[in-house]
C-alpha cells in the first residue's frame, strides 16, 4: 500500500473506532472496536517495516523501534485474550475495557501519523513522539487493561445519571460540582502546565541522581528558563523523561519546590503566623511492621496504670492519664538534629497565637487566660516520596488563622528509604503523642481534632482514622481529604486514571514510581486497606467520623473518591464532596501568587468545612 492509502485507511478506521466506542453498549460493539484496533496495529507494523527498510543503511537512530515492536506484540496478545473471553462468555467489564480500547485507538492514530511523517523525512521530533506513545500504550497493556477487564461493571462510573447512586449524591447534597471554565482560567492553566513541563525537562537534565545540590538547583533554574522559551525542546525533553523517568530525579523535581533553595521565595508568598515551631516527639507505642500492621490490637493495655514497664526514650512512664511528666522536662526535642534521632517523629506546630510554652525544657509554663480547643492534624502530600510541611504552609497558615486553630503538621519519613508501613507508623505515633501529650505540653484542649491530608496525605489520613478505629483509640472528630490516593493497587482501574497518560502533574510513569517506592514486595496493596483505603469494610465505615472530600476534575485520582462517597452515602454517613471540574491535582498548593487565582475558592471552601466540623462539637450536635 502507498502512504496515501495508509492515511486514507487510517482516517476511515478512526471514524469507525470512535463511532463504535461512543455508542458502546454490547459485546458486539466491543468486538467491532477491538477488530479495528487490531487492524490499526497491522498498519503500524507495516509502517515500521517500511521505515526500517528505508533507514536501515543510514546513520539515523532506530533503537526506538524494538521496544515498540514488543509493545505491539503484547497489545495483540491482550486483544486476543479479550476476544477469547468474549467468545467463552466469561465475565469482563465491557464498559471499562471499552474506555481503554478507545484510549489505545487514539494513541495508535497519533503514532501512525508520526510514522507517516517519519517515513517522509527522518526527524528526532517524530521519534520522540513515537517513544512517548509507545510508553503510554505499554502502560495501558501492562497494567491498566487487565484492571479494566476485572472492574465491576455495576460501579458508579458506568451507571447513567438517572441511577439511584447518582440521584442520591445530588438530591441529598452529598456532591457539589463547581465549574471554573473561562478563557482566562484555561490560559493560566496552560501556562501552569507549560511551567511544570519546563521544570520537569530542566530537572531531568540539571539534577543528578543522588539528591539536590546548589549547583543542580542553579542549573535547573537556567534550564527551566530555556525550556520555557523553546516549546519544541520542552515538549521533547519532558516526553523523554516521562517515558522512562529516573525515580530519584522524579522525587527531586518535587523536592526542589520544597528545598532550602526556594525557602526564601516561600517566605515571601506565605501569610504570616505567630507560631511556627518544629519539634521532635518520641514514639510511645510498638513500631508497626508488615507482619503486625493488620493484626488486631487494643490500646487499653497501653493505657493501664499497671503497664509501668512502658517507657519512652526520655524516661517518662505511661499511666492511665497519659505520660507522667510532672516536674520533668518535656517529652519532645526542639533543637535541630540531623539526621532525625531514631524513635522520634518531626511535627511542625502552627498557631495564630502564642502557645503556653516557651519551648525550653524544664521552665515554668504560664497558662493564664490561654484556651485552645480547635486542633488540626495535617498530613502532607508528595506521592509518599517527596516534599515536607514547609511548602504546605501556604494553606496551613490560612487554616490556623481563619479557624483560630492549632495545626500539628506531621513530617513523616519518605520512601523509598522508608516504605509501608513506616509512613503509617510515623503518622500513627505522632497522632498518639498529640492526643496523649499535647494538652500537658502546650495546655491545648483536645475538644475537637480534625485530621486533614492531601494526595498521599489523604491516603494516610484515612488509613490513620481506620487504624484508630480498629485500635479502640480516640477517633478523629472529622476527616478532610483533598484529591486522596485511595487505591494503590497497580492493577486497579477507574476511567479517570486514563487522564494520567498526559497529566502534567501526575503522569502515569510518576504514579508507578511512587507506588513502587512506597509499597514493598511483601505487602499486598490489592487487599490491605491501610495501603488502599478504598478497601475499608462497611463495618469500619459505619464508625467513621464526618468526612469531607475535595477532588479535581482533571485529576487521575478523582474516581476513587466518588467510589468512597457513594459507599458513605449508602450508609447514610455524614459525608460531602466538592468536585472542581476544571482543576488539576494539588490545587490546595496553587492558591498563591502566580498560581491559579480560582484556587482561592477551594481554600474558602476548606475553611468553611473546617468551621462546620468544629461547630458540630462546640454546639454538641455531632452524630
Amino acid at each position: 500500500m502507498s502512504l496515501k492509502d495508509d492515511m486514507a485507511l487510517l482516517s476511515e478506521r478512526k471514524c469507525y473506532i470512535v463511532g463504535a466506542l461512543h455508542i458502546l453498549r454490547s459485546e458486539q460493539d466491543l468486538q467491532f472496536a477491538l477488530a479495528n484496533c487490531m487492524q490499526s496495529t497491522q498498519v503500524l507494523i507495516g509502517l515500521i517495516a517500511k521505515c526500517k527498510k528505508k533507514y536501515s543503511n543510514t546513520k539515523n537512530d532506530l533503537q526506538f523501534i524494538a521496544p515498540l515492536e514488543r509493545v505491539l506484540s503484547k497489545l495483540m496478545q491482550q486483544f486476543s485474550l479479550i476476544f477469547a473471553k468474549l467468545t467463552a462468555k466469561e465475565e469482563i467489564c465491557i464498559a471499562g475495557v471499552g474506555v481503554v480500547v478507545e484510549a489505545v485507538a487514539v494513541m495508535q492514530t497519533k503514532m501512525v501519523i508520526s510514522f507517516l511523517r517519519l517515513y517522509e523525512k527522518y526527524s528526532s521530533d517524530h521519534t520522540v513522539e513515537i517513544i512517548g506513545m509507545t510508553s503510554r500504550i505499554d502502560m495501558l497493556v501492562s497494567f491498566i487493561i487487565g484492571g479494566a477487564m476485572k472492574a465491576d461493571g455495576s460501579d458508579v462510573f458506568y451507571k447513567p445519571s438517572c441511577s439511584d447512586d447518582w440521584k442520591r449524591l445530588y438530591s441529598e447534597n452529598y456532591l457539589e460540582v463547581v465549574h471554573t471554565a473561562s478563557k482566562s482560567f484555561e490560559k493560566k492553566y496552560q501556562e501552569l502546565a507549560e511551567d511544570m513541563l519546563a521544570l520537569s525537562a530542566a530537572a531531568s537534565t540539571g539534577l543528578n541522581d543522588s539528591g539536590l545540590s546548589l549547583g543542580g538547583a542553579i542549573k535547573t533554574g537556567f534550564n527551566t528558563l530555556f525550556y520555557k522559551l523553546f516549546s519544541s525542546q520542552r515538549k521533547k525533553q519532558a516526553e523523554l523523561f516521562f517515558s522512562n523517568p529516573n525515580p530519584q530525579k522524579a522525587a527531586n523535581i518535587l523536592n526542589l519546590l520544597d528545598s532550602k533553595y526556594t525557602k526564601g521565595i516561600l517566605k515571601l508568598i506565605m501569610p504570616s503566623i505567630e507560631v511556627n515551631k518544629r519539634i521532635y516527639v518520641p514514639k510511645l507505642l510498638p513500631v508497626l511492621t508488615v507482619e503486625n500492621v493488620l493484626s488486631e490490637r487494643d490500646l487499653s493495655y497501653f493505657l493501664k496504670e499497671d503497664s509501668k514497664s512502658t517507657e519512652d526514650s526520655s524516661g517518662s512512664k505511661l499511666t492511665e492519664d497519659g505520660f507522667d511528666i510532672v516536674d520533668k522536662p518535656p517529652t519532645y526535642l526542639t533543637k535541630k538534629v540531623k539526621p532525625m534521632p531514631e524513635g522520634y517523629v518531626k511535627i511542625r506546630i502552627l498557631s495564630p497565637h502564642k502557645l503556653p510554652s516557651d519551648w525550653n525544657p524544664g521552665k515554668k509554663i504560664d497558662t493564664k487566660g490561654m484556651k485552645f480547643d480547635r486542633i488540626i492534624v495535617d498530613i502532607h502530600g508528595g506521592g509518599f516520596i517527596a516534599t515536607s510541611t514547609r511548602c504546605h504552609q501556604t494553606y496551613l497558615r490560612k487554616w490556623a488563622t481563619k479557624c483560630n486553630a492549632v495545626v500539628f503538621a506531621i513530617d513523616y519519613k519518605l520512601a523509598p528509604e522508608a516504605q509501608y508501613p513506616v509512613l503509617l507508623d510515623e503518622v500513627w505515633q505522632a497522632y498518639f503523642w498529640i492526643i496523649t501529650q499535647a494538652e500537658k505540653e502546650f495546655k491545648v484542649k483536645l475538644k475537637t481534632v480534625i485530621v486533614a491530608g492531601d494526595s498521599a496525605g489523604g491516603n494516610l489520613a484515612i488509613a490513620l482514622t481506620l487504624f484508630a478505629i480498629r485500635s479502640n483509640f480516640r477517633v478523629p472528630d472529622g476527616i478532610l481529604a483533598a484529591y486522596p490516593a485511595l487505591n494503590l493497587s497497580i492493577n486497579a482501574f477507574t476511567p479517570s486514571l486514563l487522564a494520567s497518560m498526559d497529566d502534567f502533574i501526575l503522569r502515569y510513569s510518576f504514579l508507578n514510581v511512587c507506588i513502587n517506592y512506597y509499597v514493598p514486595p511483601e505487602a499486598d496493596s490489592a487487599k490491605d486497606p491501610y495501603i488502599s483505603p478504598t478497601l475499608v469494610t462497611d463495618d469500619d465505615l459505619r464508625r467513621f467520623p464526618p468526612v469531607r472530600l475535595m477532588v479535581a476534575g482533571r485529576d487521575p485520582l478523582r474516581d476513587e473518591s466518588f467510589r468512597l462517597l457513594c459507599r458513605l452515602a449508602r450508609l447514610k454517613k455524614d459525608a460531602k464532596m466538592v468536585e472542581y471540574r476544571n482543576f488539576p491535582h494539588a490545587f490546595w498548593n496553587l492558591d498563591i501568587v502566580f498560581g491559579l487565582k480560582e484556587a482561592k475558592f477551594a481554600t474558602q471552601k476548606t475553611i468553611e468545612w473546617l468551621h462546620e466540623l468544629f461547630r458540630m462539637y462546640e454546639e454538641g450536635d455531632a452524630n
